[in-house]
């Protein structure tokens, strides 16, 4: 797609000889709001496909770990963020590779999951130390799909959002779900650490939740969640104003 062009690597597939084919389209759309040329809010960042997901949108716990273990053998000790636009059920063994993961320094951006529920029923969604986005949508609200909690860290906008469409090099569409809240606030990680690449997990998390406009969302619809709406640092917000 235009908007990711020269902004993409191919890194690791959980399907034999489908390693950068975006035949469902998620993967194009999520990360055209990370880079994307007009759409990304951190267009001077790269993106590293980790493909854990079929043609159907559908993947495995296997392939989680499989995708976890390959960022752990290239990024241990380097930093980065790995987004996560993923849910599925509980894993001990998914929240604890992700735990290690974070621990050896890579911040991990997960999606709440579009399921109506409390995200600290799913994994990896609940995942010690990772960031957990929640959907708002244009009322400033929880979605109504959106997963819920306080497992959740910050809520970012996800619904009725513009994204790229693998369908063709220039296509475009308008999605609605946890997994484009989060890329946003996987986008201001990126943005941060270009700005200082020691900050650590912790750190990462402390200042999205100190940036966060807090008290703005519809108390009435969060379900115990924090009301804290995802905010860029203003001097790095891009040409769109989206923050």
């Amino acid at each position: 797609h235009e908007e990711l062009q020269g902004r993409v690597k191919i890194g690791w597939s959980a399907f034999d000889g489908r390693i950068g084919e975006d035949c469902s389209g998620h993967g194009t759309s999520v990360s055209s709001l990370i880079v994307g040329r007009t759409l990304g809010l951190a267009p001077d960042a790269d993106v590293t496909v980790l493909q854990v997901l079929d043609c159907k949108g559908q993947g495995s716990l296997s392939g989680m770990l499989g995708a976890i273990n390959w960022v752990m053998s290239k990024a241990s000790g380097k930093g980065g963020v790995v987004n996560m636009s993923v849910a599925g059920d509980k894993s001990p063994s998914v929240d604890a590779a992700i735990r290690r993961l974070i621990d050896s320094g890579v911040t991990v951006v997960v999606a709440a999951g579009n399921y109506n529920k409390p995200a600290s029923e799913m994994s990896p969604n609940a995942s010690s130390g990772a960031i957990i986005v929640a959907a708002s949508d244009e009322q400033d609200r929880r979605a109504p799909y959106s997963n819920y909690g306080s497992g959740v860290t910050i809520f970012a906008p996800g619904s009725n959002i513009k994204v790229a469409s693998a369908n063709c090099p220039n296509c475009y569409n308008t999605v609605s779900g946890t997994s484009f809240a989060t890329p946003y606030c996987a986008a201001v990680v990126a943005m941060l650490l270009q700005a200082d690449p020691k900050m650590s997990p912790q750190q990462i998390m402390d200042a999205l939740t100190m940036l966060g406009q807090k008290g703005v969302l519809d108390p009435a619809s969060l379900n115990s969640s924090p009301n804290i709406l995802l905010q860029a640092p203003s001097e790095v917000v891009n040409e769109e104003g989206i923050g």
